[in-house]
């Protein structure tokens, strides 16, 4: 019996972090490709995008991003991504924001040239292609 209690614990230790790499690899996706869509100008709206888990982060401080629109995210809104992704555990909920006053306006009122359908509905559109390519990459 305790064999095979410890398979089982085994098991449920293998699942979880699986899972939860999962989780983390779907959210670091889902956010470059919101950014790699986002609109620049002075870099400010591409740079708040923020993660959160438990409830959004409000911050609206985050350091201006003028990669060109299409290529990833900035270095250092990857070093903040990583540092907030590492909390994140399987059956975390996870919150991909942007707190500035004209996020909205953005995203549903084609307010920049760059992005008219927005951002994030267009990433949504794409969730179970990111779920597969993530699951295929932790498989190898």
């Amino acid at each position: 019996m305790a064999n095979f209690s410890a398979d089982l614990r085994k098991f449920a230790e293998a699942t979880n972090r699986n899972l939860t790499d999962t989780l983390r690899g779907v959210v670091l996706e889902l956010a470059t490709r919101v950014v790699m869509r986002s609109p620049v100008d002075t870099g400010r709206f591409r740079g708040n995008w923020q993660l959160g888990h438990g409830g959004p982060d409000l911050r609206t401080d985050s350091p201006f991003d003028q990669q060109p629109l299409g290529s990833g995210p900035a270095p250092e809104t990857f070093t903040r991504w990583n540092d907030q992704i590492e909390d994140i555990r399987a059956g975390s909920v996870v919150y991909i924001s942007n707190n500035l006053p004209y996020a909205r306006r953005l995203e549903y009122e084609g307010w920049s040239k760059q992005a008219p359908a927005g951002m994030v509905r267009v990433t949504v559109e794409e969730y179970g292609q990111i779920i597969n390519r993530v699951v295929g990459s932790l498989k190898k």
